[in-house]
Parts: structure tokens; sequence; C-alpha cells
């Protein structure tokens, strides 16, 4: 939690850019994760490994409702319900499953034109960070 949290305050502090995204008129994201990083306790002491992702970690957001605070998001192991949250120029989704949360938070910042920064954590089955990108499938005039 320690590397997300660092990672949200460096990318939060970063200038917008021009064109950033109203994130509340997204509607649809299509995410794709390709570094990773796992942690682990060792001899009670934290440890952390950084992986380039040979085939990258990716799923979809749709009827995305920041209003509502509702969105469906789909993996390989199929669609669940999630929470939304619209914080300043935050997106964040939230995953509870049965095994543990994942929360996936999309930045108003722009990795590439079309696509914005994001970052997955999740606590099952392994403690892991995930960095990349969404890109943006539909969104509502502005």
């Amino acid at each position: 939690m320690l590397i997300w949290l660092a990672t949200a305050i460096a990318l939060s502090g970063q200038d917008r850019s021009p064109g950033q995204h109203a994130l509340s008129s997204i509607k649809r994201l299509k995410c794709s994760f390709r570094t990773s990083t796992a942690g682990d306790w060792q001899n009670g002491e934290p440890q952390v490994r950084v992986t380039e992702r040979r085939n990258a970690l990716g799923f979809t957001i749709a009827d995305i409702d920041s209003a509502d605070g509702i969105a469906t998001m789909t993996r390989a192991e199929g669609a669940s319900s999630v929470s939304v949250q619209l914080s300043g120029s935050n997106l964040y989704f939230l995953d509870v499953r049965a095994r543990g949360a994942a929360l996936t938070t999309v930045f108003s910042q722009e990795s590439q034109p079309g696509r914005l920064k994001a970052v997955h954590t999740q606590t099952e089955p392994n403690l892991a960070q995930y960095y990349g990108d969404c890109e943006i499938l539909e969104a509502t005039p502005r």
C-alpha cells in the first residue's frame, strides 16, 4: 500500500495537460497493465519485486456512473459490479471480492493521447500492484 500511496501522491502533483479528460464524462475504459510489483513479508520485513509482464493484465470497466457510484468490471474471471468514486483529479474503482479487494485508480493525466495513467492494486490471491493505463472507449460529450 505504501507504493500505491507514493505513486498516487507523485502522479497527483504533476501538471495537468490542457487536453485532460473530464473524468465524470467517462463511461467505458479498457485498462492494460504491463509493469507490476508484488509484496510479501520475509522474517517480518516487507519485500517487493518489480516485474515486466510478458502478457499484460487487462480488463474493461463499463457502465461507469460516477454520480451513482457504480460500474461493471469485466476480467478474465467474469464481470462484477464495482463501486466508483470520483475525487479531485482521480477516478477510483473498488472491487470487493470474497477473498480480498482490488482498487483501480485512474488519473486525469494522459500517458499518451486517449489513454489515462492508471494503477491497479489487489490484495488477493497475492498482494500486488500493477502500473499501466486505460484507453477511453466511451465518454459523454462535454
